[in-house]
């Protein structure tokens, strides 16, 4: 990874002057895996930092660039200082990021010796490769950027492309395996969470489940709400089942693979027994004998 070698600093020394987060936290993820959602929630909970990809190697160069960065190890220094939000630092990056920012697991965890760690991912491997084959098809990523009336006519223009959906697969696979590998290697015990899971909890609730596990304070009742919806239609389904019936064979090896990694996923009971307000609903009374 390079980083700009003409860079300011005098203000990098002034960024410096200010305090680090105390709390630092990685989540591991894969495209479609439900991570610009939860990057929102935390953003807006002004507890959880901002989880975002500022080790994707697209968006380093013009990062670096802004902070005065002219190293990595300046980079960290910038980040946990101009992204200390209520003393926390929060990134997003898969498995591919982690490669190419970091050259390799060894780097990374020197500067992330400490912190916290959350695995994202999607249960449904086939129904990722469907909305990542739509998703580069038609460029529509995410609903905050595109219309639901824009959605549905993009659907008159997709095709189903087996081959597009394999490669996609076989994409997010091989992240997961260098995820997993990491995980093992380093003896980390991460928060697993899914994209099937969190979708289904109120904001608030995640929030306050995602603060509880960092040892955060508690989340204030969240700014706004998400324009983060679900764009999947009918057709990710179709597509999906026609990919699981043409390629059973190519499916079995990694869906047995992956049922390992599937069911340590938090159940997040816990988190779905909290009110919209992220606080512990009460137990029902119990039933009165007569």
């Amino acid at each position: 990874m390079r980083f700009p070698p003409d860079v300011d600093k005098a203000q990098f020394a002034a960024l410096l002057r200010q305090p680090p987060a105390h709390r630092c936290y990685a989540v591991f993820f894969t495209a479609r895996s439900g991570s610009s959602w939860l990057t929102d929630v935390a953003a807006r909970s002004g507890v959880l930092g901002l989880p975002d990809e500022c080790f994707n190697p697209r968006f380093v160069p013009n990062m670096a660039q802004n902070l005065h960065a002219a190293s990595l190890d300046d980079y960290m220094l910038a980040l946990r200082r101009r992204r200390n939000i209520a003393g926390c630092f929060g990134c997003e990056l898969t498995a591919h990021h982690l490669r190419a920012t970091f050259g390799g697991a060894a780097t990374f965890m020197r500067y992330f010796d400490g912190a916290k760690f959350i695995w994202l991912l999607r249960e449904d491997i086939v129904l990722q490769g469907v909305s990542l084959m739509k998703m580069q098809q038609t460029r529509i990523s995410h609903l905050p950027q595109s219309s639901a009336q824009a959605i549905g006519h993009a659907d008159n223009t997709v095709r189903y492309d087996a081959a597009a959906i394999k490669r996609w697969i076989t994409h997010s696979f091989q992240a997961e395996e260098r995820t997993e590998a990491l995980l093992a290697r380093y003896g980390l015990a991460p928060l697993r969470l899914s994209y099937e899971k969190i979708t289904q909890l109120p904001e608030q609730a995640l929030a306050q489940y995602l603060a509880d596990y960092l040892v955060a304070p508690k989340v204030p009742p969240l700014s706004g709400r998400s324009a983060h919806k679900r764009i999947a239609t009918a057709l990710n389904t179709e597509y999906a089942a026609r990919f699981r019936q043409e390629e059973a064979q190519f499916l079995r090896g990694i869906t047995q693979t992956r049922w390992r990694w599937v069911q340590k996923v938090a159940p997040l009971s816990a988190a779905a027994d909290r009110d919209e307000n992220g606080s512990k609903t009460p137990a029902p009374p119990p039933a009165q004998r007569h």
